[in-house]
């Protein structure tokens, strides 16, 4: 393997390691939402801040296209592989930050769709590599 295929498949890995920590957030924060459901606020409140986070991020990574938004211009991986995704999960993110557990497995339903529908298509680009 070349090094340019080398960096590139690192970087793929990279992008599925993301989309997958941020798959992986939707999942925990929509279960916690059926479990907390008539719970108290201190229950509730650690979840809503990482619903804010979430939402904080995927927007960032929207507006910039890239998974470090420092970096002035997303690669070619960035935007075949992770833009796209991330600006239709920001877009479909809905849920105001403080609704109610109750809200939050379909709230979140779309995002989630969108961000796993892109794993499941660079998984199968990766193993196909």
């Amino acid at each position: 393997m070349s090094h340019l295929q080398n960096r590139d498949a690192e970087e793929l890995t990279a992008i599925l390691a993301e989309l997958v920590r941020i798959q992986d957030e939707i999942a925990a924060i929509t279960s916690a939402g059926r479990r907390l459901v008539g719970a108290s606020e201190w229950e509730i409140d650690p979840f809503r801040e990482r619903i804010v986070a979430l939402k904080k991020q995927l927007k960032a990574y929207a507006k910039s296209g890239r998974m470090d938004v420092r970096r002035k211009v997303p690669t070619n991986a960035e935007r075949t592989w992770f833009s796209t995704p991330v600006l239709q999960a920001s877009s479909h993110f809905h849920m105001r930050t403080n609704a109610g557990p109750k809200l939050w497995p379909l709230g979140l339903s779309e995002v989630a769709m969108d961000i796993s529908w892109a794993v499941s298509r660079l998984q199968k680009q990766i193993e196909g590599r």
